[in-house]
């Protein structure tokens, strides 16, 4: 599978005062394609924080770049692969395109996050079920 794919078009809302994208838009999408990806995946956030007693998925680290700039009316793509998974985390790698050209790309890491309900009442990442980790190999780059 080549990755998760997710189609958007630019919204006025979405520029600063040089009429392109306002940078943290970028962040936006990729939590919004990242939650997209799993609701293909029949996994969708609301359902999944409740059947597994999460909390979420919290960002750890995120990271961007921006290659070149998009404005109103433009239509995107968010490609979404899987990157990394580890124990307790994964990594999501995003690349937004135009057409065939490449605009930005970025990462996020994630953390699977119990619900505090221990001694502590901290909250700590914990390791990913099995049947999460088989999910998401299916979209490893």
């Amino acid at each position: 599978m080549p990755g998760h794919v997710l189609e958007l078009p630019v919204r006025w809302s979405h520029l600063d005062k040089a009429g392109t994208i306002y940078f943290p838009k970028y962040f936006e999408w990729f939590d919004l394609a990242a939650e997209e990806m799993f609701r293909t995946m029949g996994l969708d956030w609301p359902t999944l924080f409740v059947r597994e007693n999460i909390l979420g998925l919290p960002i750890v680290e995120a990271t961007a770049r921006f290659i070149l700039p998009l404005f109103y009316n433009d239509v995107i793509r968010i490609v979404t692969t899987v990157g990394e998974i580890r124990t307790r985390a994964f990594r999501l790698d995003h690349q937004v395109y135009r057409g065939a050209e490449l605009t930005a790309k970025g990462y996020v890491v994630r953390i699977w996050v119990q619900d505090p309900k221990g001694p502590q009442g901290k909250m700590a990442a914990a390791p990913l079920p099995a049947h999460i980790v088989r999910a998401l190999e299916a979209y490893k780059a």
